[in-house]
Formats: C-alpha cells, sequence, structure tokens
C-alpha cells in the first residue's frame, strides 16, 4: 500500500528492532493491501527482495511477531507460503497521518544500504512533517531537545545519534545543520524522487497470481505485467485483485506474455 503509519514509528524504535525485522516490516508494509493484509508470501521471494538469508528471514518473522508488530501464519492453500497482518497499518489507521514510503529513497534496494537505527531515524524524521505526503521539506529543533528525545527513544548516546546523522547526510537523503544551539534537516531531492506507488505489492500480487494458476514466467514480464495495474487502476471497477484473477483465469498459456495479456485485460475494461 506504501503507507506507514506514522504512529508505528514509535514502536519499532522501542521494539529495538534488527535490521532484517525491519526491511521485512517495510517489503510488508509495501505489499500490504488496505486491510494490512499480505497473502501468500514466498520466502524465495522475499530473502531475494530483501539480500537475506533464509534463517534470517524466520528469524525476521519470530521477531517482528513476538513483538507485536505482525500476525503470521501459513498459507492455508500453500503450507510453503507466508501470510501476515501488519498491526495498526489499514487505511482507518492513516487518519492522524502516514508517510509516503513509495519515494525512490525508500525502496528496499535504497534502504538495504542504511543500518537499523539508520532506517529509524530517517522514519523519525520523515514523521515529524506531520502530512501525507512528505511535502514539509525541512525540520528544525532546538539541538538539547532533539538530542534529548532521540537518546531517550532510541537509548543510545548522542554520538551513535551524530553518525546516523552523518550516513543520512552521506546518502543525500538529509542535509542537517546547527545554527544557534538549533538542528536543522534539510530534506535533499534525492528524498524528493517519486517511485512508482503500490510497484512492490503490484508485483507481489502478479507473483501471487501465476503461482496460483501454475503459469511461468520470467521475471521481466511479471514487472511488466505489474505495471499493467498502475496503468490501468483508475479504469478498474471493484476489486483489483479480484478483477486480475478473473484475467489469469481467461489466460489459457502456460508461460505469461505480457502482450497477450494486455489485450485480454483491455478487452475486459
Amino acid at each position: 500500500m506504501d503507507k506507514f503509519n506514522r504512529r508505528n514509528i514509535d514502536n519499532l524504535i522501542k521494539s529495538k528492532v534488527t535490521k532484517s525485522e525491519i526491511m521485512l516490516y517495510m517489503f510488508l508494509v509495501k505489499c500490504q493491501d488496505t486491510f494490512g493484509c499480505v497473502k501468500a508470501v514466498r520466502m524465495t521471494e522475499t530473502i531475494n527482495a530483501l539480500n537475506i538469508t533464509k534463517k534470517s528471514f524466520y528469524n525476521a518473522i519470530e521477531g517482528l511477531e513476538r513483538k507485536g508488530l505482525v500476525i503470521h501464519s501459513k498459507n492455508t492453500k500453500n503450507e510453503y507460503y507466508h501470510d501476515f497482518i501488519v498491526r495498526n497499518n489499514n487505511e482507518e489507521d492513516m487518519d492522524n497521518g502516514y508517510i509516503d514510503i513509495s519515494k525512490k529513497a525508500l525502496s528496499l534496494s535504497n534502504l538495504n544500504r542504511l543500518k537499523a537505527g539508520e532506517i529509524l531515524l530517517l522514519l523519525k524524521l520523515l514523521s515529524f512533517s506531520g502530512t501525507s505526503n512528505n511535502s514539509v521539506v525541512s525540520y528544525r529543533k532546538k539541538t538539547k531537545e532533539f538530542f534529548k528525545l532521540i537518546k531517550e527513544l532510541f537509548m543510545i548516546k548522542s554520538r551513535t545519534i551524530r553518525l546516523y546523522i552523518k550516513k543520512l547526510m552521506d546518502s543525500e537523503l538529509f542535509y542537517a545543520e546547527e545554527r544557534n544551539h538549533v538542528i536543522h534537516f534539510h530534506k535533499l531531492g534525492f528524498m524528493e524522487e517519486n517511485g512508482n506507488y503500490g510497484e512492490t505489492y503490484n508485483i507481489h500480487l502478479i507473483r501471487r497470481l501465476i503461482s496460483r494458476f501454475k503459469i511461468k514466467a520470467e521475471e521481466t514480464v511479471i514487472i511488466d505485467v505489474a505495471g499493467l495495474i498502475r496503468q490501468y487502476a483508475k479504469r478498474i471497477e471493484g476489486n483489483i485483485e479480484t478483477f486480475f484473477n478473473n484475467i489469469f483465469v481467461q489466460y489459457q498459456e502456460k508461460e505469461l506474455n505480457s502482450k497477450l495479456f494486455h489485450r485480454i485485460l483491455t478487452s475486459n475494461l
């Protein structure tokens, strides 16, 4: 869904999530529907997307569930697949503000370059804007107050906070400066670049459907077909998953072909 409830950030910080846990959590948020549900998550798909090991994947599931951040269960139709509910992150939970995590800077590949604490500080800085679209490009607070807040929340020393800030600056996400005992944060251009909203969710949906209908597909074709969801979303009436499921019912080939699929899709609009 690419919407991250601002209130969940403090829960993640206080839970002291590991790098694998925060990466899996971000992946699930990107894949979830408006009810916070993520169905039929494959271990291989996830470890490739997050660049983690099989052991880290299962440890992350256990950790997130133990910390009360997600609900996990085995998929009822395929025991090798996993179903999740991301707690407190459905559409109704967004009334108090959310972070748009479809930005390119918040892609899984870019987040993977940061440590867990750096990712959490980045999310916390974005949450200070208090907007749904991250439109506020700067944030300032008295230096002592800022460090006191972050130290108490993260339970870390000032030196560690400064190292996190330096990493965010080196990654061209934020620029920070101190003037007259006030620390100023400015979002840099990379943070403003739009990604493809819902891209991770769309790709995950297509992977689920080709698995359900036992259709072979190359990765590039999956991405192309997933792009059709974004392209035609406004013209599709009703539930998108139901609509695309019906398209796959009509698709008779054993291998996914984006041009043929496109033709069937447009004939159903």
